[in-house]
Order: structure tokens, then sequence, then C-alpha cells
């Protein structure tokens, strides 16, 4: 048995080692958007691959000590190779140690940006739009190699729009503020996608720079990210926020084009991001961009709201609770070394 590490560290050496052919094109390109560090390999004695995973090492620090993130956890033949994947992973994390890194976090895939987080509590909903999934094994699994849940997150639904009479009596309070009368909600031109999601990218790394840790993402990587999606962007479920003429903030929803593949329709909008610039935090307005969709929810066939995955400390889980009710939960993991 051993263990093989494919440094990535260098670019060049990124391009050079996805040349192999050990490595599917759809790797590649995950590859090349993920960034990670190096991809770690657990072989058999018959050189079978049992575990494969991800890391980044040029991650910030958690509480003062070096960390280390991991995702895109594979097991192959689980059952029959767990001991020989115990073995290995034991034997991965004394060699981590020995490099210095004292924290590991995951599942993260290199940023908050990409895929991170395991479902730990499903629910009896199907899963919507975008949301990250996982088989209930592998919760067990990184459980079982030592991890534990650390932070917490929740989708939330609101199955009848009319019920938002906390929501509108927050909003009053808000209008009352002197600066309100300066402030103005449009619908994005979601046709003019570069130009739109430019300006969308400097609001993004101002207004969540202070989240959980978050890291900045190179401008290209979230063009490339966002522009699969492109087509999906409805105008009136895309908010832009102004001061006067300034942008300080957006928020966009889709519909839930999942259950329209599974089902042929969809009676339900995903509240997926939203943002204000710091300069603005704390004003309420996250609450004002809410309260846009919610009235574009009403307007149109649906009647459905997700709040897709929000932190359980912060202010977005704060604007759930008062419009909508926890269906999903979520678990970032931690280990010690």
């Amino acid at each position: 048995m051993k263990i093989e590490r494919y440094n990535f560290l260098k670019k060049n050496e990124i391009l050079k080692i996805i040349e192999n052919d050990e490595f599917l094109e759809s790797e590649k390109e995950k590859i090349l958007m993920e960034r990670p560090s190096e991809i770690v390999r657990f072989y058999d004695e018959n050189k079978n691959i049992i575990s494969s995973m991800y890391l980044w090492n040029d991650v910030p620090d958690y509480k003062s000590k070096k960390t280390l993130y991991i995702g895109n956890i594979k097991t192959f033949q689980l059952q029959k190779n767990l001991n020989k994947i115990d073995i290995l992973f034991k034997k991965l994390f004394e060699i981590l140690k020995g490099e210095g890194f004292q924290i590991i976090i995951g599942p993260l895939n290199g940023t908050t940006w990409n895929r991170y987080r395991y479902v730990v509590e499903k629910g009896d909903r199907e899963p919507f739009f975008m949301e990250p999934w996982n088989e209930d094994e592998e919760v067990k699994f990184i459980e079982h190699i030592g991890f534990s849940p650390f932070k917490y997150y929740f989708s939330s639904i609101m199955e009848n729009t009319e019920n938002r009479k906390t929501l509108k009596e927050k909003i009053e309070k808000i209008k009352n503020f002197p600066f309100y009368k300066k402030i103005s909600i449009k619908n994005a031109d979601t046709k003019n996608f570069e130009k739109l999601f430019s300006k969308i990218y400097d609001i993004s790394t101002e207004s969540f720079k202070n989240n959980f840790l978050y890291t900045k993402l190179e401008k290209n990587i979230f063009m490339k990210m966002y522009s699969k999606y492109k087509k999906k962007f409805l105008s009136n479920f895309f908010k832009l926020l102004y001061f006067e003429k300034r942008l300080i903030g957006f928020a966009f929803a889709f519909p839930d084009y999942l259950e329209i593949e599974r089902a042929g329709k969809t009676e339900t909008i995903i509240f997926k991001t939203g943002g204000v610039i710091p300069e603005f935090n704390g004003k309420g307005l996250g609450y004002i961009l809410l309260d846009a969709i919610i009235d574009e929810v009403e307007k149109s066939k649906y009647n459905k709201l997700i709040l897709a995955l929000t932190f359980k400390s912060n202010v977005s889980k704060n604007m759930a609770e008062h419009v909508a009710k926890p269906f999903r939960k979520y678990a970032l993991f931690i280990k010690e070394l």
C-alpha cells in the first residue's frame, strides 16, 4: 500500500501533471478551477486506487494554527478497503503533522466560493438547484477518520409569502432613517452578463470579505464560475441596490431548475446570494433586498421561497428567521492533528 501526492503549488506544474492520462477531462477542468495544492491518492498492494482527495495548504490559519483544507474526498469499495484506507489516512495525518500542519477543515474545496460543507440533516425535501449534496456514508466516513462538526448552516423555506409581518415591521423601521430616501432597487440587465458580473464581483469581494473563512477569488475564475448559469438568471429576480447613483448591493434568486428537471415544473424560487458593501452594513439593507425578491415571488407563478445555505451566526440566518422555517442542516468539519 502507498500514498501518492501530486503537488500543484506551481501553475506550470499543474498543467504538466494534468496532461497525464491518469486524469479524466472533467477532473482536469475541476483542478484548474479549484487550484488544489495537491491531490493525494491511496493505492492498495495491487496498485488500485482505494481513496483520493484534494488538499489546499495555502489558506489562512484558523485560530492562529497552521491550517489545511480537504475536499473532494472519494473512497472506492469502502467496506472492502476500510482497514487499508484507515491505515493510510493515519499515515497521511502523521506526515501532515510532521510538515507543521495543526488543523484540517473540510470538506472545503479551497475557498467558500467553491463547494463546501456536508448535508447532515436532509429532511424530506429533494435537493434543490445549486445545493451541495452528499450520501450519508460520506458524513459517517469523515467522522470515522477523526473529524467533528464545528460550524453549521441551514436552508429554510417560506411556503406562504404573505407570512412576513415581522419582516415588514422591520422594514418600516428602516424607512424612518434619513438615508432610506436615497435608496433605490432596480432589476439587473441579465442579458449583458460580462458587464453585470464584473460589477457583482467588485461588490462581492467587498461585502463578503469579513465572512467566515473567506478568501478572495480571482476575477477570471469568478466570471467562469457564473458564466455557466448566465442563461438561467431572470432580470426580475436579480436586484441591484443603489445609494443615490452608487451601486452598493445586490441579490439574486433562481427558479428551482433541478425540480424542473425532475417534475417538469416548479413553484419554488431559491434566494441564492446577496450582499451589501461594508460601509452600509447594519442598516438593514439586506432585509430590503429580501423583501424585493419576495415581492417578485408574489407577482409571479411561484409561491415558495428557499433561503439557501445561511450560516448559523450571520446576518443572512437572522433574515431567514423572519420569514422561513429551516428544513435542511449542513456542517463543516474540523480535525486537530
